[in-house]
């Protein structure tokens, strides 16, 4: 089954073209100003690497999160228009399990850098991704192991999380703390795709317009009254 994957949730753009579980190729870019611009051409580069189309996947994969609630809503809103356009099958994950399962360690905990002073966070006795700030992670998890800690929230906040007491351990090599969109298959079910208008981000926390404008943005009704 070949799969087009995307991963957008942090500053690193990750597509995988797979078939199965074979990579069939793939590319990692990091792209601090956005990926809107740059999303399609990349994908279409990758597909002609392939010598493949997007009309010739058998279904799409996103990243759902946690992360950058604009980065996950383009690679999402991307996928679901070739989904409706091709009629294929489409499916998320989360991509702190993406980057648990390219952790080469036995705890790893994902710690996804989420702005503001916060990360989100999932591993260890987590059942699901939570936001916290760096200097609280181990109240999230514990200290009773020497947890390994992945993603660009472990980096930018290693200061912050250390814990003279309690034993860890931050890779040095780069690469491991980017999601990468291949082992996004590695958490899907292809017999159980997601409903199209139903598949969403997993955002974790309320975005900057919800909590500033938790009725609405002020005067929109009215605006759209007058341009009527």
């Amino acid at each position: 089954m070949k799969l087009l994957c995307i991963d957008t949730a942090t500053d690193h753009q990750s597509i995988a073209v797979m078939d199965g579980t074979s990579v069939v190729a793939h590319s990692s870019i990091l792209r601090r100003g956005g990926h809107g611009p740059g999303i399609l051409d990349d994908m279409h580069a990758l597909l002609e690497d392939a010598q493949l189309t997007a009309g010739q996947m058998d279904g799409y994969v996103v990243g759902l999160g946690p992360g950058s609630f604009t980065g996950l809503r383009i690679s999402l809103a991307t996928l679901k228009g070739l989904a409706l356009a091709f009629g294929k099958p489409i499916y998320g994950a989360r991509t702190s399990q993406i980057l648990l399962s390219a952790a080469e360690a036995s705890d790893p905990v994902a710690v996804i850098d989420a702005r503001r002073g916060e990360v989100y966070l999932e591993g260890g006795h987590l059942p699901a991704p939570v936001c916290c700030g760096p200097d609280d992670i181990w109240h999230h998890v514990g200290t009773e192991k020497a947890w390994c800690f992945v993603g660009d929230g472990a980096l930018k906040y290693a200061h912050d999380i250390g814990n003279p007491g309690h034993p860890y351990l931050i890779p040095k090599e780069d690469a491991i703390h980017r999601p990468q969109a291949r082992y996004l298959v590695q958490h899907i079910d292809t017999k159980m795709p997601a409903q199209l208008a139903s598949l969403e981000p997993i955002y974790v926390r309320k975005s900057d317009a919800e909590i500033n404008y938790p009725d609405g943005f002020p005067n929109a009704a009215q605006r759209l009254s007058n341009r009527s």
